[in-house]
Parts: structure tokens; C-alpha cells; sequence
């Protein structure tokens, strides 16, 4: 891929995953991953397809989005919202309150060719005691069963783009001139990104990324992929 991209490279990405899943049944397999974090679990998805929640199994092929939800009013599946957003486009039609980042998000797994995504926002039922206990006890096998996680280093909440899914979002990196010499800066390690990033500082980050199959950390200038 080349740093001058403002967009990323989907095709990249989706043959990234397709080498992991094919080659490296023995350490990234989906059956190795659930021999350590048990049997699959009840969850809520995100149909990208029909724009729609769906009640599912972590058995199913899903992506998961790790971000930084930040001190932002965000809109959220409650008790009173979920029987109209388990209705086809029912996301759709409250699209204008999504926060970017997810909006975002849906735009990747459709692009990838992906049909379900995972959202604490949208897959939680904020309000409902039982199921948010649920849920955020068995947040490890949710992670751990995704085929992907989508982990957004930059922004400081919700409302801030993926950067390099739509046109203009990403920094495009410039070439200096020194002398008779172009040069252009080196991207920073995935390391250095990961301590300088603002999701770092978010409590459940650690284990979202530790237990994830699978990774695609987007910065501002770079997309990483780690299995």
C-alpha cells in the first residue's frame, strides 16, 4: 500500500485475513480460539446488510470494533429502541444519530464482505440489567469468537472517523526534499502507535485486543494487521 493513499487499500486487507485464515489453522483457527474460551454464547450482531440487530450465537462469523466511546452523548440500543432496531434498516433510519465511528465501521465489514459486526453500543441493551451483565461477563469469549477486530487508535470519542475508510480522512503523507532526495517518513512501529494512542487509556482495551484473533489497528496515517 502505498503512504500517499488517503483511502485504504480494502482489497489489501481482506487478502491479509484470507492468508491468516488459510495458512495458520494451528495458532489463529476459530476452533483453537474456542477450545480456550468455551462454547459459544448468546449475543446481540449488527446485520450490515439488512441495517438491523439480530440476536445470534459468538459461533457465527462476525467482526468486533474496539474505540474510544469518549464523553459523548451516544446513541444506544435500550429496551425501549430494540424491537424497532431488530426491524430491516432499522439502523438506517436512525442513522443521523450514529456516531462516526460506527457508521464507519459498517461501511469496512460491508466492504470487506463481512455481514455481521459487533458494537457495545448497539449490541448491548444499555438498560436492561440482566443482559448487560450478560454480556460484559462474557465479553472475553465476544472478542476472542470475532474472526476480526476493528481497533480505531485515533480519535478521542465516538464521534471521530476511521481514518482511511471515506475519501479525506486519512493524512496523506508528503515527501520533503533534501537535496537531489525525496524522502518520506517512516511510519512508527506498532508499538510506538499503540502507546501513543488514545484508546490505550480506555480500561477494557487490553483485553479486547490481547483476546482478538485477529487485529486491523487504523491511525491516522497507517493500517496494521496482527494474528
Amino acid at each position: 500500500m502505498s503512504p500517499r493513499q488517503s483511502q485504504i487499500s480494502v482489497p489489501l486487507i481482506r487478502a491479509w485475513l484470507n492468508d491468516c485464515e488459510s495458512n495458520h489453522h494451528n495458532t489463529c483457527s476459530r476452533s483453537v480460539l474456542e477450545e480456550r474460551q468455551g462454547l459459544p454464547v448468546n449475543l446481540l450482531l449488527i446485520d450490515v446488510e439488512f441495517q438491523a440487530i439480530v440476536e445470534a450465537k459468538s459461533s457465527m462469523r462476525y467482526v468486533a470494533l474496539s474505540y474510544v466511546w469518549g464523553q459523548i452523548d451516544c446513541f444506544q440500543t435500550t429496551k425501549s429502541t430494540l424491537e424497532s432496531l431488530q426491524s430491516r434498516h432499522g439502523l438506517l433510519r436512525q442513522s443521523s444519530r450514529l456516531p462516526a465511528v460506527i457508521k464507519d465501521a459498517l461501511a469496512f465489514v460491508a466492504a470487506m464482505g463481512e455481514r455481521y459486526l459487533w458494537v457495545d453500543t448497539l449490541c448491548i441493551v444499555q438498560d436492561d440489567a440482566d443482559l448487560k451483565h450478560r454480556d460484559i461477563h462474557q465479553m472475553d469469549v465476544i472478542y476472542s469468537h470475532a474472526i476480526l477486530t476493528i481497533v480505531v487508535l485515533s480519535g478521542k470519542d465516538a464521534n471521530t472517523n476511521i481514518p482511511g475508510i471515506r475519501p479525506g480522512s486519512r493524512t496523506e503523507w508528503k515527501s520533503k526534499a533534501f537535496g537531489n532526495h525525496q524522502c518520506i517518513p517512516s511510519p512508527l512501529s506498532l508499538q510506538r502507535a499503540l502507546e501513543v494512542a488514545p484508546l490505550e487509556q480506555r480500561a477494557w482495551t487490553m483485553q479486547e485486543r490481547m483476546l482478538s484473533p485477529r487485529c486491523v489497528y487504523f491511525t491516522n496515517q497507517q493500517v496494521y494487521f496482527q494474528c
